[in-house]
């Protein structure tokens, strides 16, 4: 979804702004599109070990020893859990429960450093722990 309303605001603002230079509006149509919707793509990967990593401590520090934590490629929406194309989703297997890390923000993905930890419980999604761009 994130993807899709980029992708539009960056055509719509280029559109207005090729109306009075063509050149400048189409510019900044890819520019937007390169900044908001590429660059972000490209910091998932490098950043899984960083995330595996930092998920790992923090559930240990909760009391909780993942046996597994891995990344989960094709995400099927959950309820409760808001999770957009540029972050990182990992899940980690603690005895019989199972806990979701979404990693990096909403807009900027991976970009930021940020962990939000949820607890499936019955099919639905408690959020049990969340960072803000802390460096680890």
């Amino acid at each position: 979804m994130r993807t899709i309303i980029l992708a539009i605001a960056a055509i719509f603002i280029g559109k207005v702004i090729a109306i009075f230079n063509y050149n400048i509006g189409f510019n900044i149509t890819f520019f937007l599109i390169f900044i908001f919707i590429l660059v972000p793509q490209t910091f998932i990967m490098p950043k899984v070990r960083h995330f595996e990593k930092t998920a790992k401590k923090r559930l240990k520090d909760s009391g909780l020893n993942a046996a597994t934590i891995h990344p989960k490629i094709f995400r099927i929406p959950r309820r409760g859990v808001r999770i957009s194309s540029v972050q990182l989703l990992l899940v980690a297997e603690v005895k019989e429960d199972t806990y979701w890390i979404v990693c990096g923000s909403w807009w900027f993905g991976c970009i930021i450093n940020k962990l939000r930890i949820y607890r499936q419980e019955n099919g639905n999604f408690r959020e049990i722990y969340i960072t803000h761009n802390k460096q680890d």
